[in-house]
């Protein structure tokens, strides 16, 4: 860290440039960002499943999905109010209204582009909802650009060894 503000620095105010250093850095950081990639997606995976392990029977884990849906209800709620009191403060498009904004453009042609668009937002949230259960779990451990997939079949995989093991203690 220390290392990339003095480069940053001498870069910049010294217009002293260092090609094999900032070489070896981008190679540093290459690397050290693929590292990253490579230990989040067993590490997600992982720790999903033994925290359903950790969990006994499915009444505790009831109670603890009962209070994450309760906090994400209560950010939810908050992130709505936190958008609703800024939109009112800043008043996005005023400047836009105040210009002319949409009085001299083509009724119909509006009407087109919103019909186009609520058409291709409906195909995206249909397509997302079908994307959400993986066809291939060896893929999806292979590819990191699915990390909300690898949670689901985490959570998935894990209520389904707490099933195990409450069978098997009956």
């Amino acid at each position: 860290l220390i290392g990339s503000i003095c480069f940053a620095f001498f870069y910049t105010y010294f217009n002293i440039n260092f090609p094999l250093l900032e070489a070896i850095m981008t190679k540093l950081g290459t690397s050290f960002i693929g590292l990253l990639q490579l230990i989040a997606v067993p590490l997600v995976l992982f720790s999903i499943i033994v925290s359903f392990n950790e969990v006994k029977n499915v009444k505790e884990l009831s109670s603890i999905g009962g209070f994450a849906l309760l906090l994400y209800t209560i950010s939810t709620f908050a992130a709505a109010c936190l958008g609703l009191l800024l939109g009112n403060i800043i008043k996005p498009g005023y400047l836009f209204r105040q210009l002319g904004g949409l009085d001299n453009a083509d009724p119909q042609q509006i009407k087109d582009i919103a019909q186009q668009h609520l058409a291709t937002e409906t195909m995206l949230v249909k397509q997302n909802t079908e994307s959400y259960i993986p066809n291939n779990v060896f893929a999806l451990l292979a590819d990191n650009n699915n990390l909300v997939l690898i949670v689901f079949f985490s959570c998935f995989f894990g209520i389904s060894l707490l099933g195990i093991a409450s069978i098997k203690t009956q």
